[in-house]
């Protein structure tokens, strides 16, 4: 009798064994409750709200800016708000492009992390998170000035304890509503709109303003601790950096993309491309058209509502400083969600 060795000979996979069977039994609660989680879809947002949420964002960068370009750039401030508008718009389709083509929240972090290395992608990561806390300063600085235009307030005081209050609504999880941020945002287009209609009846009216800035010098640039004279080209490079700061906001709609409807993002970027080249430009024109070139100089930092007083009166000069500050503050805390998304994603 020969001996049979039912040991495999060879690699073990190869004889699986006849294997066994299980036979389980979902309870229909599991069952219900895994038909509910795969048919629920969150809401997305339209057009319209994506737009006011980063649009509340870039139309408050208009609050700050006309005054530093002005400044800056003095009568060739327009020029320089050109040229952001001329960047901003290529800027746009490249953005587009990049963003729709991998439509994951993220905005910059998430363009840089799939076309090039974590390294890369973590440093451009940090200098976002950079921009953000520094715009947040601004921002709250600068909604603090147009309150104190009104009530007697420290500025360093308030604008830290503006800062401290919001960030502790963006840790405890407090968001915006998008209904919220959409009146706020139609509220703020008819408050710039109203001061744009009403700034260019007082400059139809009183045109020697507009001509004595034009007759102005160029302000002196102060060049590494150096203050040196001015030129064209000087003031309109120097106009165009400051007026960078009122595009803030403009990368925003990449940080919620996925809450956002399929064909939406394009449609917020063109938005606020529009909205923001448009205010920018005119409203920094009609601050030389209707403040003189010194008033502008000292009230740089709450320049809107100096025009709008000095045009209409102090009606329009109070709307101004208390849509301002309402705006900027709902900036601020954008900038606090984008900060936090972006420690996230890294």
């Amino acid at each position: 009798m020969i001996p049979v060795d039912w040991e495999p000979r060879g690699p073990v996979w190869t004889y699986p064994g006849l294997g066994s069977t299980q036979e389980l039994e979902i309870p229909e609660s599991d069952l219900e409750y895994l038909r509910m989680k795969a048919e629920f879809k969150p809401a997305q947002l339209s057009e319209w709200k994506a737009t006011a949420i980063c649009g509340n964002d870039i139309l408050g960068s208009v609050l700050y800016s006309s005054g530093q370009v002005a400044v800056k750039a003095g009568k060739l401030a327009p020029v320089g708000m050109l040229l952001v508008s001329l960047v901003l718009y290529f800027f746009q389709s490249i953005y587009e492009e990049v963003v729709t083509a991998i439509p994951l929240n993220g905005g910059s972090y998430n363009v840089l992390l799939n076309t090039t290395s974590k390294r890369v992608a973590a440093f451009g990561a940090a200098l976002g998170i950079l921009s953000y806390l520094a715009t947040g300063v601004v921002c709250s600085t600068t909604a603090v000035h147009y309150l104190g235009r009104e009530v007697d307030l420290p500025v360093v005081g308030s604008t830290v304890g503006l800062l401290f209050v919001f960030a502790v609504l963006s840790i405890l999880g407090i968001n915006d509503s998008a209904t919220v941020a959409l009146g706020i945002f139609i509220h703020h287009v008819v408050v710039l709109s109203v001061l744009s209609v009403v700034a260019i009846i007082y400059v139809t009216h009183h045109p020697h303003i507009f001509r004595d800035n034009m007759s102005t010098p160029l302000p002196p640039v102060d060049f590494a601790g150096t203050v040196v004279d001015s030129n064209a080209v000087a003031a309109i490079f120097f106009g165009y950096g400051a007026g960078m700061l009122g595009v803030t906001g403009f990368e925003t709609s990449a940080q919620f993309v996925e809450e956002q409807k399929p064909g939406v993002f394009r449609k917020t970027l063109r938005n606020m491309w529009a909205m923001s080249s448009g205010f920018n430009t005119l409203l920094t024109f009609m601050v030389i058209g209707v403040l003189p070139m010194e008033e502008i100089y000292t009230n740089k930092d709450t320049i809107l509502a100096q025009m709008g007083l000095v045009a209409a009166g102090r009606w329009l000069g109070l709307w101004v400083a208390i849509d301002s500050f309402v705006v900027l503050s709902l900036h601020m805390k954008q900038l606090q969600i984008s900060t936090l998304t972006n420690v996230r994603s890294t």
